[in-house]
């Protein structure tokens, strides 16, 4: 069973290939559609089934839609980052109807192997091999038409079958070792490994190259070779056991390392381990065993690259003894990739120096985990930086001794030493990232942390721009052999005890004080100090107080205030209410005021009245109540006495003075920030030239509840169509006042209408999830509507989002293809095209949260680092860069966690 190791059930598609190549006489291959994981843009698996039956399989290649073979031994749930092991390729000129078959190393050098002609370029496109290594293929395929996939793996098998003949172990090099770790899972793919090295049992037995027999070495020292999740069960307080989630990922859009994101949690649910932002006791060794394996994985990482690029020979000529020589080398050199920082540009923004910088760290190619948060003071020319470094417990704990052929145990004052010099050597190299963000940056605050405590501050200090470019300049190379003389030339901290161990000392910087101390007004809505001249532009407004999505923001100021005044007694509360009624020109607070002050001159209020004023100020128009009785009722199923109190309620709203739109103002339902920017962006027409203000709530969810229990039923299809309709003239930027007019108009059998509000969602969707639910209700219509090219599109636009909804639309996509024969295979610009005719905006989402992140600089450049955050955490939801998030918490105002490469 191991050599088969997926068990397939009845639905799995799968399809045996006729005319196997001589030299895999008696083996059974073929497709494996379905049944496993398949990554967005898969095509199909090439499989070595155990029988005829087919009944279990192993792996051998992934086939994508897009002519790219990818070498695999199991299930993907991503598609690989790194090159195809055969691509087919269109000749330029030739439009579509021939082409190459090219084979890829692991470092990217190719080979034409092949060539092939193509029928109906784009349309049912069928394939035809002319030659593979410069003969008509042996397996029986020659002359004849393919479907894509048979195309796609036959060529494979016959270089997998004349590798085999020529008696090559592995036709693919080192990608194969690491086409190995392609996988999410750690504990198998480590073990796979294992087995591969070391087992009898092996494709390729006792052929392992030295170094990964040294990589073998290194993973059975980090402590999980042979685990499961289960085995890193830990017991924490309580007794409860805390078992681990743990994926292996590959950071290839930066430094292209290895990350082990792992992390355990009690009984609640509560975080209390993962390695960076949170550490227990209870699970250190489990901390240190993923830290390890992570460590070795990346270090037998530079190590392949400098053998490949730097040793006569490559990998198969170096020696375990020459791998181990050349890994501490390569630990002890990371200084000599930082930038140059005497030749750093001038930036300006705030924004793009946090951003810079943080994307030169996420850029290094590290043997060992560091993390790191940041932040800097208002003017942006000082860098406070603390960095998490490895504990000597994390540190190789054996070398290889070439006097015995083995390995032996290092000693603790060995591992000491090496945490130290790589602490030292962070300190400098995160210095110069620093530095080489801006020529203005003239002092960089660091704190090294072993381990991310911030009870371990072992090396913490201040470097001077002029001081640290004289001894940064005195090494050409970078290397910087002995980094202790270096910091001490810097005045930086640090201190030594026993066997080498770094000792603690005081930390040179927190953050939000001293130098980095922020006095901007935290709060969005009450800070009014002016905007640039870019976030004026892309707010459409002039403060950040004017982009208020809270109806009673002002009212609840004035609320803390009496709250406030009220500790001191009566009298100080009625003061306090009669400075609020002279200086304000709002009738409602004046009215508001009157009524406190008449309650405590009446006795009807007293010192301990503080609930009260809270509400007298936050529910001015007495809506919360019913809303508050509605939502409970319709929690409880009770659909009938919901409907009551909301239409109770409703009637307030309506004769309920002092929101109606008017000449100079209008009034608007906003549910976030980021629904207020989608106004600024979207509803210009609406606001027309208006101040836009906060709507109550309750004046918008009394229709928006509605809207949702009369869409139950197709009777209340009429009457849900009218309070959604209500809903989009009072939140035209929320997305979801378009789907519940979408949900109507699907009730009425109307799906053309559906098809034209799940479009206009689109339109101002920021969040996934809302964008995902409007393309799957919109695949849907499009489906009733026969537009199926649409529809597919749709689906598989749902399903790459990976929102609530991506399960159920491939469940669905599935169901389309099984019911429309014929369904046409396009390209992604295809697809693109299928809907922009349809009227569906496509890349909208993107563009929203592009957008954002534009008004997260802006916000960051104007010093109001509050909306910034908010903007930035939202569109990063969708612009995936790893560097963006360091960048936020670079803007909060505490430190909550380091962030971790």
């Amino acid at each position: 069973m191991a050599d088969f190791p997926l068990e397939l059930n009845m639905t799995a598609k799968r399809e045996l290939l006729d005319g196997i190549p001589d030299a895999f006489g008696g083996r059974f291959f073929g497709l494996l559609r379905s049944g496993v994981a398949l990554p967005e843009g898969g095509s199909c698996y090439l499989a070595e089934f155990d029988s005829r039956t087919m009944a279990r399989a192993r792996i051998l290649a992934y086939v994508d839609r897009y002519g790219r073979l990818f070498s695999a031994d199991g299930p993907l749930a991503a598609p690989p980052a790194r090159y195809p092991s055969l691509e087919a390729c269109f000749l330029e000129g030739a439009e579509g109807e021939r082409g190459t078959l090219v084979v890829y190393a692991h470092d990217g050098s190719s080979a034409q192997v092949g060539s092939y002609l193509c029928e109906n370029p784009g349309k049912n496109e069928r394939f035809r091999i002319e030659q593979i290594q410069g003969a008509p293929p042996s397996d029986g395929s020659a002359g004849r038409w393919l479907s894509y996939e048979h195309f796609m793996v036959r060529p494979y098998l016959a270089l997998l079958a004349a590798a085999s003949q020529a008696g090559s172990a592995r036709p693919f090099d080192l990608g194969t070792v690491f086409s190995r770790f392609d996988s999410l899972d750690l504990f198998d793919a480590v073990n796979r490994e294992i087995l591969e090295v070391e087992s009898p049992l092996a494709e390729h037995p006792g052929q392992a190259f030295a170094a990964e027999r040294y990589l073998a070495a290194m993973l059975h020292e980090a402590g999980i070779v042979g685990k499961t999740r289960e085995d890193m069960a830990v017991e924490l307080a309580g007794g409860f056991r805390s078992v681990p989630a743990v994926r292996l990922l590959r950071t290839v859009h930066y430094a292209d390392t290895y990350y082990i994101d792992f992390y355990y949690a009690d009984e609640d649910g509560s975080l209390v381990e993962n390695g960076m932002l949170a550490t227990s006791l209870e699970t250190s060794a489990a901390r240190f065993a993923f830290l390890r394996t992570e460590a070795a994985l990346n270090r037998f990482l530079l190590l392949s690259a400098y053998l490949e690029e730097h040793f006569e020979g490559g990998i198969p000529a170096a020696d375990e003894a020459f791998c181990a020589a050349a890994d501490a080398w390569l630990c002890d050199r990371i200084c000599t990739q930082a930038g140059a920082p005497d030749d750093a540009p001038f930036l300006k923004s705030r924004w793009d120096k946090h951003l810079a910088f943080a994307r030169s760290c996420e850029m290094l190619r590290l043997p060992y985990r560091i993390g790191y948060d940041f932040c800097s003071d208002a003017a942006a020319k000082a860098f406070g930086v603390e960095i998490s470094c490895p504990v000597p417990d994390v540190m190789a704990s054996r070398s290889f001794d070439e006097a015995v052929g083995g390995y032996r145990e290092r000693s603790a004052s060995e591992r000491n030493g090496d945490a130290a010099r790589y602490a030292a050597h962070a300190a400098i190299l995160v210095a110069a990232q620093a530095f080489c963000v801006s020529s203005d940056i003239e002092r960089v605050f660091v704190n090294c942390l072993f381990g991310g405590r911030e009870d371990a501050v072992v090396i913490a200090g201040v470097f001077e721009r002029a001081v640290f470019l004289r001894e940064f300049s005195a090494d050409e190379e970078r290397a910087f052999p002995d980094p202790f003389a270096f910091l001490r030339a810097c005045g930086i901290a640090f201190e030594f005890g026993d066997d080498f161990f770094l000792q603690t000392v005081p930390a040179c910087f927190a953050k939000g004080r001293g130098d980095f101390a922020d006095e901007r007004e935290a709060s969005i809505h009450r800070d009014a100090t002016p905007f640039s001249q870019e976030a004026r532009e892309l707010a459409g407004v002039v403060a950040p107080c004017d982009l208020s999505i809270f109806e009673d923001g002002e009212r609840g100021g004035y609320a803390d205030e009496v709250v406030a005044a009220l500790d001191a007694g009566v009298d100080a509360a009625l003061a306090c209410l009669k400075s609020i009624h002279d200086r304000t020109e709002n009738i409602l607070v004046r009215r508001i005021c009157r009524a406190l002050t008449d309650g405590f001159m009446l006795g009807e209020l007293d010192e301990h009245s503080y609930l009260e004023v809270k509400e007298a100020f936050l529910d001015a128009y007495g809506f919360k109540p019913l809303m508050a009785r509605a939502s409970a009722l319709l929690r409880a199923d009770e659909q009938s006495q919901a409907i009551e109190v909301l239409e109770e309620l409703l009637a307030k709203v309506e004769a309920t003075e002092g929101f109606a739109d008017t000449a100079q103002t209008c009034y608007r339902f906003f549910d976030s920030y980021e629904t207020r920017y989608m106004y600024a962006r979207h509803c210009a027409d609406d606001a027309a030239g208006r101040r836009v203000a906060p709507l109550p709530d309750e004046a918008f969810l009394v229709h928006d509840a509605l809207a949702q229990v009369y869409t139950t039923s197709i009777a209340g299809a009429d009457t849900a169509l009218a309070h959604a309709l209500r809903c989009i003239e009072l939140a035209p930027a929320r997305a979801h006042s378009y789907l519940r007019a979408a949900r109507a108009y699907f009730m009425r059998g109307e799906y053309e209408l559906e098809a034209g509000m799940c479009s206009k969602a689109l339109e101002v969707a920021w969040h996934p999830s809302d964008a995902g639910l409007a393309l799957y209700w919109l695949a849907y219509a499009f489906w009733k509507l026969e537009r199926y090219d649409a529809a597919a599109a749709c689906y598989r636009r749902c399903a790459a989002l990976r929102s609530s909804m991506a399960e159920q639309a491939m469940t669905e996509f599935e169901e389309l293809l099984e019911s429309v024969k014929g369904l046409q295979r396009h390209t992604e610009e295809e697809e693109n095209e299928i809907l922009r005719n349809e009227g569906v905006p496509v890349g909208s989402l993107a563009d929203n949260c592009e957008s954002m992140l534009a008004m997260a600089k802006a916000s960051a450049d104007s010093g109001c680092t509050s909306l910034c955050c908010v903007m930035a955490a939202s569109g990063m939801r969708v612009i995936r860069d790893d560097a963006l998030m360091p960048v936020v918490k670079s803007f909060s105002p505490s430190k909550d966690a380091l962030f971790a490469r």
